[in-house]
C-alpha cells in the first residue's frame, strides 16, 4: 500500500483547518425574536390587549402584563412605586372589576411586582 505524499497529507489537513464562512444572514436572529415574542404573548394569556384598552393611559404607560398563570393570577410589572400606588388604586376603585368582565379567562387577582 503506497502512502500518500507529504504535500497531499498537508492538504488534508488545510481541509481541516478552514473554518466555514461565516453565516451573515438575518434569518436565525428572525426566527429567535420572533419564538421569543410568540412566547411572551402566550405567557400573557391574552390579556396585554385588554390591559392596553381598559387601563388608563397614565397608568399603562408606566405597566406591562407580565404573565397569567392557570391559577387566575395576572401578574403585572410596574416601573417604580409611584405607579404601583397608583395602579392599586385604580384596581381597588373598579379597574379589577372591569378587567373580570372583559377578561377571556378566569381572573383572581392582579399581582403587581417592581
Amino acid at each position: 500500500m503506497r502512502r500518500p505524499s507529504a504535500r497531499t497529507q498537508i492538504e488534508q489537513l488545510r481541509k481541516f483547518r478552514v473554518r466555514p464562512p461565516r453565516d451573515a444572514s438575518i434569518g436565525a436572529d428572525v426566527s429567535a425574536l420572533h419564538a421569543q415574542f410568540a412566547r411572551q404573548q402566550k405567557r400573557g394569556g391574552g390579556f396585554e390587549a385588554l390591559w392596553a384598552e381598559i387601563v388608563p393611559p397614565e397608568i399603562a404607560a408606566s405597566t406591562r402584563v407580565d404573565r397569567y398563570t392557570r391559577t387566575g393570577v395576572l401578574v403585572v410589572r410596574v416601573q417604580d412605586s409611584a405607579a404601583r400606588f397608583q395602579t392599586t388604586q385604580w384596581l381597588a376603585g373598579g379597574g379589577l372589576e372591569a378587567l373580570r368582565a372583559k377578561a377571556p379567562a378566569t381572573l383572581k387577582l392582579v399581582q403587581l411586582k417592581l
